[in-house]
């Protein structure tokens, strides 16, 4: 699911499972268009057939992109397991909040993070 290009937006109490990319993506525009207030609350995230993040914000170039802003990120369950994947991956963003989430990989056989703020990350 990709949230892009619009605010007061609430996704809450959905499953995402067998995805081939990111279960969850929130970004603003490559025209510059932002997104903001957007609430993320009682989700499950399962791990996606490709090797990308469950949950990803923004981009990695915000300078052009735009960042999101005003993100609340909170009691979703996360699970990764087997994969060798992060959990959560934060780009770039304002005003980001993750709290009170369950996150879960078990029988990872690499480098893989939970929670990944990216080197551009503005929170």
């Amino acid at each position: 699911m990709s949230v892009a290009r619009c605010s007061d937006v609430s996704v809450t109490g959905n499953i995402f499972t067998d995805n081939s990319d990111c279960s969850l993506l929130i970004i603003s525009d490559a025209d510059g268009t932002s997104v903001s207030k957007i609430t993320v609350s009682g989700n499950t995230l399962v791990a996606p057939a490709n090797q990308v993040p469950l949950m990803a914000v923004g981009y990695t170039t915000p300078v052009s992109e735009g960042y999101p802003e005003d993100i609340v990120i909170t009691g979703n369950n996360f699970n990764a397991s087997g994969t060798d994947i992060d959990c959560f991956r934060l780009y770039c963003g304002k005003r980001i909040t993750f709290a009170d989430n369950i996150l879960t990989n078990e029988g990872v056989t690499a480098l893989a993070n939970m929670v990944e703020l990216d080197r551009k990350s503005v929170v």
